[in-house]
């Protein structure tokens, strides 16, 4: 029986929790021992092979966070092409390469493409999601530098940004959580887009807008390129609620004028929306930010 072995990568708040719940789930119709790997870089056993629905409190327990999995996140760069010896060893030791695993990331957009140089026969939904939403969904739930749980990151995000995206690269030191929150957006998507370029047949790249509006589509599509069995999908997991749902504006207009160039780039980048039909559908979703985000709170600049 031939070895699943799939990730579901996402920076956040962009739907990864219910697909690795439905593709955990396919999995194991197919290879019933497949392992379950949730977020190794922060939690550990509590998590480990269950589905989210099964996780019960462990997000409230330091018990259940993994010290070697934020000891590894740590020691390993954010942005990484090529593989290191933690990361390997990391690797080795999450995702033993004898069993079938579904694994489940936040914390490796920048390091996907090190992931499948180690792994040949590791294969990659990468989900992305309008900056708006995404920012708008962080500021209230976390920070994507991870200093509710370790010293941040955000230290050495700028620098390592420096040498990766030279010149293209905004000092965010001083800047407010959002637009903090939207450089880790826009700069660990860009790393993830140059991996699905240098490795097409293995990573893959899907939005979250075109997967809300079919998601039995789009799960499907999913486990197809990944290598697995479409009917496998447990259709009652498809509409389960899971992760925290955002629905208070947290974002300031004046955080939402600065970001909402952005989301005219996201919607026009060719290597996320150019399926035949993209368009009608892209301009429908626009507005429909627009009008989400028209009253937001003035706020201080």
């Amino acid at each position: 029986m031939a070895k699943l072995r799939w990730l579901v990568s996402g920076v956040g708040r962009s739907g990864t929790t219910l697909t690795y719940s439905v593709l955990l789930s396919a999995a194991r119709a197919e290879v019933p021992n497949t392992l379950g790997r949730y977020e190794p870089f922060l939690w550990g056993e509590q998590t480990w092979d269950k589905l989210p629905s099964e996780f019960g409190d462990a997000f409230s327990r330091t018990d259940a966070i993994s010290a070697a999995g934020i000891f590894a996140h740590k020691q390993i760069p954010l942005f990484l092409d090529s593989n290191t010896p933690q990361m390997r060893a990391f690797l080795d030791e999450t995702l033993p390469r004898n069993r079938s695993v579904v694994a489940k990331l936040i914390r490796g957009a920048g390091r996907l493409a090190a992931f499948l140089e180690h792994d040949p026969d590791l294969k990659i939904v990468h989900l992305v999601r309008n900056p708006l939403d995404v920012v708008n969904s962080a500021l209230l739930h976390f920070s994507f530098f991870g200093g509710e749980f370790h010293k941040s990151d955000e230290a050495r995000f700028e620098a390592e940004a420096q040498s990766k995206f030279p010149g293209a690269h905004r000092q965010i030191e001083s800047e407010p959580e959002a637009i903090k929150a939207l450089e880790w957006w826009r700069l660990m998507n860009e790393a993830a887009l140059k991996s699905a370029e240098q490795f097409p047949d293995r990573l893959m790249v899907y939005p979250y807008e075109r997967l809300m509006e079919d998601v039995a589509g789009g799960m499907a599509e999913i486990i197809s390129f990944l290598g697995g069995q479409g009917t496998a999908i447990n259709e009652e997991l498809l509409s389960e609620k899971v992760g925290p749902v955002t629905h208070y504006k947290c974002v300031r207009a004046c955080d939402r004028d600065e970001i909402m160039p952005f989301v005219n780039d996201y919607f026009s980048d060719q290597r996320i929306f150019s399926r035949e039909g993209d368009a009608s559908h892209v301009s429908a979703w626009r507005s429909k930010l627009h009008e989400k985000y028209a009253a937001c709170v003035a706020g201080p600049p």
